[in-house]
């Protein structure tokens, strides 16, 4: 039997039916994971009806999730996970717990669950709720090997992935994907408000710098040039696109940039270690 149809007969087992959890359910679902093989719990099951009304059953005790799962996501607020895991150390009997609650060390969720629970630690991204999210996953050599290939069929439900080889990045992985949609969001908001300034209605102004935006990542993701020859291509030698690109370089955009990435990152590292 092949892996992926091996994969169809587990049972995966949410902690937490927040927005990250429920991309992955969507997702399993349109890739022929059945009802049937989603377990959900949570505080307040009274608030999910929605998915009990789809046919998975939400339940609101986690011991019972565990008991009925093969694979656990811990899709809670950080914050919540000790709580969370209260009561589980000791009964995942050498299961797998793969975490979207970000900025928990593997070494924090070993010591809740136990050290012969294998975690795998993931940094997903909101454009997953499109499918078209990347994450970026870190566990050890052995868990990759036994439980990599099953996260990976998880995951691929919601965009691509990347394997980190040492957890300490995984902070400049957040820095750089986990908030890089909000930089790019940001960066339409400030287009559209120059656009408006220069006298466009604001709804052209939208679907200009909107569509412009989407245009240009797919130029990214599907062509075969780099950034930096796809910017060279459309600035032309005394043009507008320079004009305004040596304005960016006057203003030190790619220092601001840099700075706010660095400053994503130590943020992750203290919360990290608060956790």
């Amino acid at each position: 039997m092949r892996e992926h149809e091996k994969n169809r007969a587990l049972v995966i087992g949410f902690i937490g039916a927040g927005k990250m959890a429920r991309c992955l359910i969507s997702g399993m679902l349109q890739n022929n994971w059945s009802y049937q093989q989603i377990l959900v719990s949570c505080l307040e099951p009274v608030k999910h009806q929605d998915l009990g009304e789809q046919g998975i059953e939400v339940v609101n005790d986690n011991l019972q999730l565990v008991q009925c799962s093969d694979v656990i996501i811990l899709a809670c607020k950080p914050q919540q996970a000790s709580l969370a895991l209260v009561g589980l150390k000791g009964k995942l009997d050498k299961g797998c717990v793969i975490s979207v609650a970000a900025g928990l060390p593997v070494a924090f969720l070993h010591k809740l669950l136990g050290d012969d629970v294998s975690i795998i630690r993931t940094m997903p991204n909101t454009p997953a709720i499109l499918g078209l999210g990347v994450t970026a996953f870190y566990a050890e050599k052995e868990v990759v090997e036994k439980f990599g290939a099953l996260c990976q069929t998880l995951f691929e439900s919601i965009g691509e992935w990347v394997w980190i080889d040492d957890e300490s990045l995984m902070d400049a992985v957040t820095a750089t994907s986990g908030s890089g949609p909000a930089y790019v969001f940001l960066m339409a908001e400030s287009m559209i408000k120059g656009a408006i300034e220069l006298g466009l209605p604001e709804k052209i102004a939208e679907k200009l710098v909107i569509q412009t935006l989407y245009g240009a990542a797919h130029l990214l993701k599907n062509g075969v040039e780099s950034p930096k020859t796809l910017r060279e291509n459309v600035t032309s030698k005394g043009g507008t696109t320079q004009a305004a690109l040596e304005s960016f370089s006057e203003d030190q955009f790619e220092v601001i940039v840099k700075k706010a990435l660095a400053a994503a990152r130590d943020r992750g590292r203290v919360l990290g270690q608060i956790n």
